[in-house]
């Protein structure tokens, strides 16, 4: 205990003399009982850990603090933030000396890291306008549990399975997969949906010269990279037939010369 304490110290010679002496000491300083908190109790992969010291230095202040967080790095500050660079249990320690120069006792606690969830949720798709389909993610992880956002083209309740079925979509949508495993770790993961729309095909044009409506533009069809466009006369006879893809609208001419309105 700290005291105070008083001291005696008796001599007796080899004649049987004795003499007593006595003295107090009250500089006994208690010990402090080391404490620390962490702002987790376990942490995933990349997670950033807060360590506080939380001990009461009790009649000094606090110096010096010693911290061992099990992976060979030490610190020495009060708080701080640390990130482990693998999926191990760290045995932590740590300690305080305060301005008496008392040491505390040594705290220790055991930290599992979990690695988190790997995702894939598939390679970008190219679909035709109104598909219906199915997303078909790789996965990785213990008990998962699965979002896909948004919700968009996807039946109500059906963004939280791993297989959702994809209706009638519309337009080009990047769908992220998260997932979160029994330890709360979580990873994500996006996939894009390039949605090609059905071509609008006019039928007249007026490819008179007057800059306005010369060419037959077919819209959305540049997304149909191997398409290939042919133009007839009424009685069989190809007038027009494009290079892959439709790069350039037809003009409305065969050999060079203008065609006469019709119907082709």
């Amino acid at each position: 205990s700290t005291g105070p304490f008083t001291v005696t110290l008796r001599i007796t010679s080899q004649y049987g003399c004795i003499h007593d002496t006595s003295f107090s000491i009250t500089t006994v300083h208690p010990q402090p009982h080391a404490q620390f908190s962490l702002s987790k109790n376990k942490a995933c992969l990349g997670d950033g850990i807060q360590y506080t010291d939380i001990t009461d230095p009790l009649d000094g202040t606090t110096l010096e603090w010693h911290w061992d967080l099990g992976d060979g790095s030490l610190r020495s500050q009060r708080t701080f933030n640390y990130t482990y660079s693998d999926t191990l249990q760290y045995h932590i320690s740590f300690y305080i000396v305060n301005s008496n120069g008392c040491h505390s006792d040594t705290a220790e606690r055991l930290l599992k890291v979990y690695p988190n969830p790997i995702v894939d949720a598939g390679p970008d798709r190219i679909v035709l306008q109104g598909a219906v389909f199915t997303l078909a993610p790789t996965v990785k992880a213990p008990e998962p549990q699965y979002l896909w956002t948004p919700a968009t083209y996807l039946r109500s309740g059906n963004n939280v399975v791993k297989n959702p079925m994809v209706y009638d979509i519309r337009d080009d949508i990047t769908y992220k997969l998260t997932v979160t495993d029994r330890e709360g770790c979580s990873s994500s993961d996006d996939i894009f949906i390039h949605v090609l729309k059905m071509p609008d095909i006019p039928n007249t044009f007026t490819p008179n010269g007057d800059g306005i409506n010369d060419t037959w533009r077919i819209k959305y069809l540049d997304e149909y990279r191997d398409c290939r466009v042919q133009v007839f006369t009424r009685a069989g006879q190809k007038i027009f037939e494009s290079p892959r893809g439709y790069p350039v609208p037809w003009d409305g001419t065969f050999k060079g010369k203008k065609l006469p309105l019709d119907t082709y």
